[in-house]
């Protein structure tokens, strides 16, 4: 698989937060599903906060400003990246509060948090845009097509056409489950990011898996992002960076077609 798997753990952290919601500043953040949480210890034995900062449909906030709100080193900041990530040096407790701010987008504050897999403290803000976000709550029709230069991809699965229905996480972020196929246990759904007009697809581990016959399947891995105004959504069509895998041929393309509809 492609090196964009590297990232995933990051990644899935952020996508996790955004669905669960961060303790913003914003009075119209909602509560949804929340992770099992993880035992903590009392302080930082690493010396350092590390972390990331996207905003609700998990883009990357260059130059956003991660600040220390209490306790001894107060005051202390940094910028994140273009990756959005941060580090801070220092001992925190586990009553240390941080706050991120970028133009344009709402502030959030929160505690650090430990993941399994990952050593230290980590934040994961998600911060939200002024402009309220669509609303994508509905019944359609999605359809993958793998891009037309990946030859060795057959013409009778290259186009891959599943029901699907969205439904809300929080304000900011959907459940995509899909059905009209046979999939790999939890490989048939996947979430949708929103910030204002802005949505991002991201189904990328867990890919979407069909199991297309007996030790066939076909592996759909990746994301899309698109503005879609603040008109009602109909149908959406666009362009999804990621590989398109059947019976151990992989495609790797930025040009994969993705079309939602509208049932």
């Amino acid at each position: 698989m492609s090196q964009k798997r590297a990232l995933c753990v990051v990644l899935l952290v952020i996508v996790a937060s955004a669905c669960g919601g961060n303790d913003t500043t914003s009075p119209s953040s909602t509560t949804s599903p929340q992770p099992v949480a993880q035992p903590t210890p009392p302080s930082n034995p690493d010396g350092f906060v590390r972390g990331s900062v996207s905003d609700t449909a998990f883009r990357h906030l260059d130059g956003a400003r991660v600040e220390v709100v209490d306790g001894p080193l107060a005051g202390m900041s940094t910028t994140a990246d273009a990756n959005g990530s941060f580090s801070l040096s220092g001992t925190f407790d586990d009553a240390t509060r941080f706050r991120a701010t970028k133009d344009g987008h709402l502030a959030a504050t929160q505690v650090s948090r430990t993941f399994p897999n990952i050593s230290g403290r980590f934040l994961i803000f998600s911060l939200e845009v002024a402009a309220p976000p669509v609303n994508m709550a509905g019944d359609y029709t999605l359809t993958f097509i793998a891009d037309s230069a990946c030859a060795a991809i057959p013409d009778d699965v290259r186009t891959r056409t599943y029901v699907a229905t969205i439904t809300p996480w929080s304000s900011t972020s959907f459940n995509v489950a899909l059905s009209g196929a046979s999939f790999l246990p939890s490989h048939d759904s996947f979430p949708i990011g929103v910030a204002g007009d802005y949505l991002t697809f991201w189904f990328a581990d867990p890919a979407i898996v069909e199991q297309f016959a007996a030790n066939t399947q076909i592996e759909l891995y990746g994301s899309a992002g698109v503005s879609v105004g603040t008109s009602g959504v109909s149908t959406i069509a666009v362009a999804w960076d990621g590989e398109f895998e059947y019976s151990q041929t992989e495609c790797e393309s930025k040009n994969h077609q993705l079309i939602l509809t509208r049932r």
